[in-house]
């Protein structure tokens, strides 16, 4: 898995098509959150601005200290656009939902930041300060008792410019939960981009992948399938990029809702 993250980071090949290039870089940080499932008192956040794949050693080193242990894992190698480049940017992002639990978010996409700013309605200043995924972690918390009925309503009103994709862990209590939220803009985007393989590329790139094993399930964005040794492409099912959420219980049930 370590490397599986890494190689994707170092070498993206499907974002890469996008930009007619062999593959690009994910240079712009990356975080992780790794929660003892057993102890759920227990849990490590890390980030850097440095990229992931020149921090081999501290992921391996996190990772090591929980070899023996049940755990839910959420890691995001950042690729920024005109964002902010900083902290406060780096994915995933933690925040105490209006149910009280602790939400994990990392986001891939592009949604709608303006409306995120006047739903929260922050300042300039903080709007600058935040890339669109952090304002949207602090939107899911805001209104998580009823995120899926209200990230609905952004897909269907088509304020989503590109995606909303998502991979989310809340931490309840006496329990804990995954989620991933996938839909592309098709229509919108095929207004803007005219290169059929840039379109081809992007509905690859924005393709949420889950494998379920006996023992444990990956969440996963496009590329880092194609570097998992461990596991044939072909094992792996897909969310439909028309919008859909994944819901996966502590006992590993899967349960596919349509948005």
């Amino acid at each position: 898995m370590l490397e599986g993250i890494i190689k994707a980071a170092l070498h993206d090949h499907v974002l890469g098509k996008y930009y007619g290039e062999p593959s690009v870089q994910h240079l712009d940080g990356w975080g992780i959150v790794i929660i003892n499932v057993e102890n759920k008192k227990n849990y490590v956040i890390y980030k850097s601005l440095n990229p992931i794949f020149n921090e081999r050693a501290v992921f391996r080193s996190i990772l090591e200290q929980y070899n023996d242990k049940k755990i839910a894992l959420l890691a995001h190698a950042r690729k920024a656009a005109t964002s902010p480049r900083n902290f406060e940017s780096v994915h995933p992002f933690s925040y105490v939902s209006d149910k009280s639990t602790t939400i994990f978010v990392a986001h891939n996409g592009l949604i709608n930041k303006e409306f995120f700013a006047k739903e929260l309605n922050v300042g300039e200043a903080v709007f600058q300060k935040l890339c669109e995924g952090h304002l949207f972690a602090m939107w899911l918390a805001r209104f998580w008792s009823e995120w899926e009925k209200r990230v609905k309503s952004m897909i269907q009103t088509g304020l989503v410019r590109v995606s909303p994709n998502a991979f989310i862990i809340e931490l309840l209590e006496d329990d804990i939960a995954l989620y991933a939220i996938s839909y592309m803009n098709k229509q919108r985007i095929m207004q803007r981009v005219k290169d059929q393989r840039k379109l081809e590329a992007l509905k690859e790139y924005y393709r949420v992948y889950y494998l379920i094993k006996d023992e444990y399930v990956l969440i996963s964005t496009s590329t880092i399938p194609d570097y998992m040794d461990t596991f044939d492409k072909s094992e792996w099912n897909s969310l439909s990029l028309d919008g859909e959420i994944l819901h996966v219980t502590s006992d590993l049930n899967i349960i596919r809702k349509e948005v």
